[in-house]
């Protein structure tokens, strides 16, 4: 049922058109809109806190979509990241991508290199210690890495 409803939407919403100009730098607001919209950021969420309840052996078809698609955004990682910080804060609207490392500088900026998706993101989830932190990227100084297969960023927040 998700897995149909999603492949819609992409096949409408995330053509090859679209995923060039959003990695070229254009706007991936009316994807993340249309993927936002129609509710497909819960599915790992509970039924009770509003959410699909889906396990993650049934989310396997959705991501497989994601990864057809080539979609520009972290909508994956934003299914997780809201499944796991669910009853800990109130969940923001937005992108959220993960941090694979976390520095703090000793200016007390927090370094978060080579962020997928660190270019469009809202917010980063990033382990510090035992903490999850949920860091806004509108806050960070944000640089391309070319390099890498995808255009990664690279948030520095300061705390």
């Amino acid at each position: 049922m998700f897995a149909q409803a999603i492949e819609d939407i992409l096949q409408d919403q995330c053509t090859p058109a679209v995923v060039r100009a959003i990695e070229a730098g254009g706007s991936p607001l009316k994807l993340w809109q249309a993927l936002q919209g129609a509710g497909f950021l819960e599915l790992l969420a509970s039924e009770v806190a509003g959410g699909a309840g889906l396990a993650l052996a049934e989310l396997f078809p959705i991501l497989s979509s994601f990864g057809r698609y080539t979609v520009p955004v972290p909508v994956a990682q934003t299914i997780v990241a809201r499944a796991l910080l669910g009853s800990q804060f109130a969940m923001p609207a937005g992108m959220i991508t993960l941090g694979a490392a976390l520095r703090r500088e000793a200016s007390g900026a927090i370094v978060c290199s080579l962020t997928p998706y660190g270019l469009v993101a809202d917010f980063v989830l990033a382990r510090d210690g035992d903490a999850l932190l949920l860091l806004p990227a509108a806050a960070a100084g944000r640089e391309a890495n070319w390099r890498a297969r995808k255009p990664c960023g690279q948030p520095v927040l300061a705390q």
